[in-house]
């Protein structure tokens, strides 16, 4: 009874993280450009689309020429998707980053007090305001307090050369100097178009002519992960690649990987120690065409040493054990601090 208990908690606390999962942040492969290699990092829900940043900063110049440099990539980039990845676009091509639109009206809280603000701070719904605030967690300068906009305490100026946004995960390119051209003109003023700033997270106007203004693409996409099975009597409803044990799945895995398993019981000591990012679903029937309200049960220890593991649906004998981690909360698990979430024991 008390092995069941446990097993109970642990699924019911990892369930309700899994439940309140936003979006992540997952690099899915590189761009060689240049001669040299690139991020292409996956944002899986930027304002309801599926976002594939390339990690590159184009040269300061006018806003048209951002628009020509991030449209020809098509023909001066070499993508490298990680094993186990496929992306079917959406758009036909590599652009800057979208927008809000409209006249010109300001707030230092985005859209929550007017549906029609345009420039000013907390811009969530423009592509690169989402990944300021809401994917890298960044705060403004100016905020909303006591209702009025105030200089925000938690905003620090600790931009120092090469001038690189500090703590921006796997972006190691992004310049926090100077502002990054949108990919949206004005549609009041045809000589301007809309910029966002790094430095601060400010969205404004600028002269379209203006040459002091980077450029960042992405495009849009659907990501898909290759997929590997597990069941204790090592058919699999004959998909393939099938395992018998969860652990023998993890090996065959590389980064981006999905695990299905089965509703059994698996005896084995698990260890998550590779720098790979995977999710690991259970409790799946005997199709594996659903796995509402089924769980996996493992006897034996559950540790977490390293990369990112997302669980659903699992049962766990024994102890937890998560170390090196940076961030437990929604599921997600990253490896840059030591840490000791819980320990659960028999």
């Amino acid at each position: 009874m008390k092995k069941k208990l446990i097993g109970l908690i642990v699924v019911l606390v990892l369930l309700s993280m899994i439940g309140m999962a936003q979006a992540t942040l997952k690099v899915i492969g590189t761009g060689t450009y240049s001669g040299t290699d690139y991020n292409l990092i996956w944002d899986n829900d930027n304002n309801g689309n599926s976002v594939i940043w390339l990690d590159y900063t184009n040269a300061e110049t006018d806003w048209q020429s951002q628009i020509d440099w991030a449209a020809g990539l098509d023909n001066q980039l070499t993508i490298n998707w990680n094993h186990g990845i496929s992306v079917s676009w959406n758009d036909a091509g590599w652009r800057l980053p979208a927008t809000v639109n409209g006249a010109w009206q300001y707030s230092c809280e985005g859209t929550v007090s007017s549906a029609t603000a345009t420039a000013g701070y907390y811009f969530t719904n423009s592509e690169m305001g989402h990944l300021y605030y809401t994917e890298l967690s960044k705060p403004g300068s100016t905020h909303m307090s006591g209702g009025d906009c105030q200089d925000n305490p938690a905003w620090i100026d600790n931009v120092t050369p090469p001038y690189v946004l500090q703590d921006a995960g796997s972006f190691h390119n992004l310049i926090a100097s100077s502002w990054y051209w949108s990919g949206v003109g004005s549609s009041i003023d045809s000589a301007n178009a809309w910029r966002f700033s790094f430095w601060d997270g400010h969205q404004d106007l600028g002269p379209k002519n203006d040459r002091d203004e980077y450029g960042l693409a992405l495009r849009s996409g659907q990501v898909a992960f290759a997929i590997i099975y597990i069941c204790d009597d090592n058919y699999c409803d004959n998909n393939s690649p099938c395992y018998d044990t969860i652990g023998e799945g993890y090996l065959a895995s590389t980064n981006g990987y999905a695990i299905k398993v089965s509703t059994d019981l698996y005896i084995e000591d698990l260890i998550f120690n590779e720098d790979i990012a995977i999710t690991l679903t259970c409790g799946w029937n005997d199709d594996y065409s659903d796995n509402a309200g089924g769980q996996s049960t493992v006897a034996g220890c559950f540790t977490i040493t390293a990369g990112t593991v997302i669980v659903e649906g699992i049962a766990i004998e024994g102890t937890t054990y998560l170390t090196k981690t940076k961030e437990l909360q929604f599921g997600r698990w990253q490896p840059e601090y030591w840490t000791r979430w819980a320990s659960l024991r028999q």
